[in-house]
């Protein structure tokens, strides 16, 4: 369909624009090569809006919820029907994309999840054993609140012989304040349009201090409206991500009373800290869980392999990685883009093949990154093992680390392939920044570009080398 000179395709119930593209290469069955040259196709224009501001809004609203987002722009791409069946675009301000990549359309955002293949809420003991998913207009599986989940043998894989590209819209899996043990064994994710497994909690918001017990928390991002965030007996840390990821004040909930699917109610058992302000965000403590990935492939996505955010023991060990992003981002500071909460504090990255990663952005991506975003706290990540990993990218980098208390990177093998030419050859292969301490042993560097190390001051008087090869 042609509506307003914008292409539409029609579905069961719901209908999906040319937002958010993206394309394929059928050769490599993975996002294309420097696909964000070309993507995404729609290139919106800025809207006339006028007086928008003088709507009486009690709270402040998420920009990104599409009954704010979609009134500041307007499609700038035109859509003419030539014949049936054939249509010509007009208006991208992108590079055209090569003849024969495929293209594939997210839709508008807020408007594009329709629902995921499996959710779990509010459940304990799940074990998901041999099941695969094909597609799901969203996620392929959402766990909220719930405890000791295990997939086992779980897989988001493309149906044979059918032609087709993509699995899920959305995360292959994703996990929001659960707790217990969350284990991802023998698993095959590929071909989403988002992360192969998102875990972390989720931050609310102090609105305002009702009494010295009671707060009204406010949730921030559209797509967690309704969430059940924490129960009696949690335990809630108070934290200023700007000041530090780790609590200023905690306290243990009383009741929590959902006032709308925005507004919530929280009384405390204990009186009210003197840093407990308006800003200041709430963090379920209660509900994180132990991590096990192990023996896992996750291929030819969008975005990442893993996004992991859980302060206990993390273990990632006998998987393979090969995404447009990041193969692991182990992070802190999603607070005021996603409200996710969380950082790693003991990070187990263990005999993991790293396969070619960034190839879908300009700017390529390290195959591990442990970043956080700005605070005054000096250590971020307490410590952080990653041994017996064979990584083979064409991009240098293959690590960044920040903030970490202890770094063990020992006995890796640091390869190369040429399966792309090189976006970024002057980066460094491994950069380290305000790291305490720092062990490199046993590493064999066999890529070809020069700056290997990239290691500030504040590092360097606290890093040990130990019979490494190929690093002069």
């Amino acid at each position: 369909m042609i509506r307003g000179g914008e292409l539409i395709f029609l579905r069961e119930d719901y209908e999906l624009n040319l937002d958010r593209s993206m394309f394929w290469d059928p050769a490599t069955m993975a996002v294309a090569y420097l696909n964000d040259e070309s993507a995404s196709l729609p290139v919106f224009q800025p809207a006339t809006v006028r007086f928008a501001e003088q709507i009486p809004y009690l709270y402040p609203t998420d920009p990104r919820d599409g009954a704010h987002w979609l009134r500041e722009t307007e499609n700038a791409i035109i859509a003419t029907e030539l014949e049936v069946g054939l249509v010509r675009l007009t208006g991208s301000r992108y590079k055209l994309p090569q003849s024969g990549w495929i293209l594939v359309a997210k839709g508008r955002n807020a408007l594009n999840r329709l629902a995921p293949a499996i959710r779990i809420a509010r459940s304990s003991d799940i074990t998901i054993n041999e099941v695969s998913v094909h597609h799901a207009g969203g996620m392929g599986l959402i766990a909220e609140r719930s405890e000791d989940i295990t997939l086992d043998g779980f897989d988001v894989r493309l149906p044979e012989g059918k032609g087709r590209v993509l699995t899920t819209t959305a995360d292959a899996t994703h996990f929001n304040n659960c707790r217990g043990v969350i284990r991802i064994v023998d698993c095959h994710l590929e071909n989403m349009l988002d992360d192969g497994t998102n875990i972390h909690g989720v931050y609310g918001l102090v609105e305002e201090i009702l009494d010295e017990y009671t707060v009204g928390m406010r949730i921030g991002h559209f797509q967690q409206m309704g969430y059940d965030f924490a129960g009696p007996g949690d335990q809630i840390g108070f934290v200023d991500p700007a000041v530090s990821f780790y609590p200023v004040a905690n306290n243990s909930v009383a009741s929590l009373e959902k006032l709308n699917h925005r507004y919530y109610r929280i009384r405390f058992r204990e009186k009210l800290a003197a840093q407990v302000v308006p800003g200041i965000l709430l963090d379920n403590l209660s509900w994180y869980p132990e991590i096990e990935i192990a023996g896992t492939t996750v291929i030819n996505n969008k975005a990442r392999s893993l996004l992991l955010s859980s302060p206990h023991r993390t273990v990632v060990e006998n998987c393979t990685f090969s995404s447009m992003d990041e193969g692991i981002i182990a992070g802190a500071g999603f607070a005021g883009l996603w409200f996710e909460s969380g950082h790693p504090r003991d990070l187990t990255i263990r005999g993991n093949t790293f396969l070619d990663g960034g190839y879908g952005r300009t700017r390529g991506a390290e195959l591990i990154r442990l970043s956080a975003a700005d605070s005054q706290d000096e250590v971020v990540f307490d410590r952080v093992v990653i041994e017996d990993n064979d990584f083979r990218t064409f991009d240098p980098m293959i690590l960044s680390a920040t903030r970490v208390g202890e770094l063990v990177f020992r006995n890796n093998l640091i390869g190369h392939s040429d399966t792309y030419e090189v976006l970024n050859p002057d980066k460094p292969v491994i950069a380290i920044t305000r790291t305490t301490k720092t062990l490199l042993e046993g590493n064999r560097f066999e890529t070809p570009f020069e700056n290997k190390l990239s290691i500030d001051d504040a590092s360097r008087g606290n890093i040990t080398f130990r019979d490494n090869s190929g690093l002069e």
